[in-house]
């Protein structure tokens, strides 16, 4: 399954500023689907992490530590669900 998409306020997404709209109507299918998805997952007792690449990408690597740390946390926890964007 792909729950990966495009988060429109990242830097990343810059580049789709050509046809916007109709970029708006396709990332936010895929956010709706992604939505579905994730609870799907969830009430199958999944556990779902979602790590932008805006958070891991370029400079934002010197945030590794962080993100490796917030991830054990998450895995040590009760929480179905933890998302990490920039």
């Amino acid at each position: 399954m792909d729950v990966f998409g495009i988060n429109m306020n990242a830097t990343y997404s810059s580049g789709l500023k050509h046809d916007l709209d109709f970029w708006k109507k396709k990332i936010g299918r895929n956010h709706d689907n992604d939505k579905i998805i994730i609870e799907k997952l969830i009430s199958l007792n999944w556990r779902v992490c979602i790590i932008w690449e805006c958070a891991i990408k370029d400079s934002k690597i010197k945030n590794l530590p962080n993100i490796i740390t917030s991830i054990g946390e998450w895995l040590n926890s009760q929480e179905n669900r933890l998302e990490i964007s920039s």
